[in-house]
């Protein structure tokens, strides 16, 4: 897969295409940029009853890439339902 004009090392998708939870599913060489997929029907449901919308899922991909590689954080997270 190219993303931004960059190869992407695609291995976090499991044998039935479904999202893995253990890794990121795509990411560049340099991990500068990485992406996650999500299949949950809920994921742009809002889980709080806030005034301010709060969606679950998004953080936690959002936290997931920022941890994938600790000693150098990406400059972007492309998420994709």
């Amino acid at each position: 897969m190219i993303l931004e004009c960059k190869r992407m090392i695609h291995h976090g998708i499991n044998k039935d295409n479904k999202p893995c939870g253990y890794t990121v599913d795509s990411f560049t060489d340099d991990s500068m940029i990485v992406a996650e997929y999500s299949t949950g029907k809920d994921y742009f449901t809002d889980s709080t009853p806030n005034a301010s919308p709060t969606y679950r899922k998004i953080d936690e991909n959002v936290n997931h890439a920022i941890n994938h590689n600790i000693s150098k954080k990406p400059n972007r997270i492309v998420q994709a339902k």
